[in-house]
């Protein structure tokens, strides 16, 4: 330049990129440099090089891989689950499996144990002796009397039947007998000749061979812990020892061992909504959820012998004999109406809400 050689060498085109130009001198190089868009390294496969630099990513091999997913392209052909929030804890996998490398902790009952047609994980079972659920071992009283479970022996009489006697008190109060005709054990004894235990009690004679008093009545108070008697005196003191109806007069409260009713002691009679909000309202024996019996529970009671259990503290058989009591159970088809039972005879009858009759609450 002014006759002066300048000293500028350009770059070969190999080495500039195409599509660019230096002084005029447009490039050939394929290789593109790397700019703030392009994959770092730790994104480039270890077996691959761009610009020189080669990748550090390695991929799983294709077996560690869920059959079905793909890991960069690459199809899975594992078949072992891994871990998610839906996957069973290993408490529901079996203690002699493992999974992803973590052995179960759930361990089977023994074949054995299982009942026959039932199957656990799959497994038939061949034990004959069923489970008892929810409440364990059955209660004596959940067993018919003679009927042994294991090691209970029933105390349930369920063919409690009322005292045989071949004598009756007719309405009018005359004594009459009770014709045998057509029955096949004639005019002897037999346990089809019964009465009603209006007066509460069975006759202690006069009942077949086969039928007893002390094997098939219902009724009776405990005598000595968990014998065959139908009621249990449970009236408790403040203090954590045990008390008795004549003891304590003010918490008398007797048991139905059977049905597991606790039953209060005579309340003040009223109207049948007077009767419903004074066991609502009770506090008794230090419990205070009482309610209003059923009509089926009222029954129940005298099918079990409540009059066995009459006392002057609790309901006195004058008591049970002289009026009904209030059952929570309303007449269906007339609702200003509700049934009452007798504990002393067992007859049940409607009567209209706004009548007085007597009151005693359950729990």
């Amino acid at each position: 330049m002014a006759g002066i050689a300048g000293n500028v060498t350009l770059p070969t085109a190999s080495n500039v990129l195409s599509g660019s130009g230096t002084y005029g001198v447009a490039g050939t190089g394929l290789t593109p440099s790397y700019s703030p868009d392009f994959p770092t390294v730790g994104n480039v496969l270890s077996s691959d090089t761009v610009n020189g630099a080669a990748g550090t990513l390695t991929l799983s091999v294709a077996s560690a891989v869920l059959t079905g997913s793909g890991v960069y392209g690459v199809a899975g052909t594992g078949s072992t689950p891994s871990y998610s929030p839906d996957f069973p804890t290993v408490g529901n996998v079996l203690s002699t499996d493992t999974v992803n490398s973590v052995t179960g902790t759930l361990t089977l009952p023994a074949i054995t144990n299982v009942l026959t047609g039932s199957g656990t994980y799959g497994v038939a079972g061949t034990g004959s002796t069923p489970s008892f659920s929810p409440g364990g071992a059955p209660s004596a009283w959940d067993l018919r009397a003679g009927v042994t479970v294991g090691s209970v022996t029933g105390k349930l009489k369920v063919n409690c039947r009322n005292a045989v006697n071949n004598s009756y008190y007719n309405y009018d109060g005359a004594v009459g007998s009770i014709p045998n005709t057509g029955t096949t054990a004639g005019t002897a004894f037999d346990i089809w000749d019964t009465i009603d235990d209006y007066y509460g009690q069975p006759a202690s004679t006069g009942f077949p061979a086969a039928w007893t008093v002390t094997s098939n009545y219902c009724g009776g108070v405990e005598a000595v812990a968990d014998d065959d008697k139908a009621w249990k005196d449970i009236t408790t003191t403040t203090a954590p020892a045990p008390s008795t109806c004549t003891a304590d007069a003010a918490r008398c409260t007797m048991k139905d061992k059977i049905s597991g009713l606790e039953w209060s002691k005579i309340q003040t009679s009223g109207t049948w909504s007077e009767a419903i909000n004074t066991c609502d309202a009770l506090t008794h024996n230090g419990a205070s959820d009482w309610r209003l019996p059923t009509q089926k529970e009222l029954m129940d009671a005298y099918n079990h012998g409540a009059i066995s259990a009459q006392s002057t503290n609790w309901i006195t058989t004058a008591q049970m004999q002289a009026n009904y009591f209030w059952s929570s159970s309303t007449r269906s088809n007339v609702t200003s109406d509700a049934w009452i039972v007798s504990l002393s005879y067992g007859s049940t009858s409607i009567s209209a809400k706004t009548n007085t009759t007597q009151v005693a609450c359950v729990r």
